[in-house]
């Protein structure tokens, strides 16, 4: 190999080693420092990028802090001449999922759950479950109720609960705090509310000193 060809070679190499320098220095530039900044900051960038751009480094940064709470929604049906609540099969009205094991009901309650119509939704949606289960078995529902559940997350009950997630007949942890979103009737072909949400009793706070008014003890009377 003679003087020129190396010289070549060598200079081939640094063309090589550089052009890979700046794809690396690019790709750090225009993804790895963006997606930082929205993971870190859970906001907009300092500048502008096309829209579809933005898509892929909002997507990307999506799980960027732990959950605190783990929940789920469940709805309980009540049969005529009963006062006994049971589990309702999902399946049973709705048999085809939305995306692994939820449902699009559960869709629906998490999506409602805050908003006005809400109690309207989940009114409607008792009588549906109520024809559709006549429909379908021919049972006559009384009474349908939606509970919302909830559990602290990276607990031992919660890794390894007693018995099967999802199973009627599995022990509750004691942390588990069961929210009732709405109780109904199903009387003559109309869902009506049974019972409202029974409210949360805070603690009163204690009223600043500074707004306290004060009352002067009253002198005896003079004899």
């Amino acid at each position: 190999m003679n003087t020129t060809t190396l010289i070549g070679d060598i200079r081939q190499d640094i063309h090589t080693r550089a052009a890979r320098f700046l794809l690396l220095l690019l790709l750090f530039l225009l993804w790895l420092v963006p997606l930082a900044w929205i993971g870190s900051t859970l906001g907009n960038l300092p500048f502008r990028v096309p829209r579809s751009l933005w898509q892929q480094y909002n997507a990307a940064a999506l799980f960027t802090k732990r959950t605190a709470t783990w929940s789920d929604r469940r709805i309980e049906i009540r049969t005529a001449n009963s006062d006994q609540w049971r589990v309702l099969n999902m399946v049973e009205v709705s048999p085809m999922p939305l995306a692994g094991y939820r449902q699009r009901i559960d869709r629906i309650l998490s999506d409602t759950r805050s908003k006005k119509i809400a109690e309207s939704l989940r009114q409607r949606m008792a009588l549906w479950i109520a024809q559709r289960l006549k429909q379908q078995s021919g049972q006559e529902i009384s009474g349908v109720r939606y509970q919302h559940r909830s559990w602290q997350a990276n607990t031992p009950e919660l890794a390894l609960p007693a018995g099967h997630w999802g199973d009627n007949g599995s022990v509750l942890p004691a942390t588990t705090r069961v929210t009732l979103l709405g109780e109904y009737a199903i009387v003559n072909g109309r869902a009506t509310r049974e019972r409202a949400k029974p409210p949360v009793l805070d603690k009163v706070p204690s009223q600043p000193k500074v707004f306290r008014r004060e009352i002067a003890p009253v002198p005896p009377a003079k004899t």
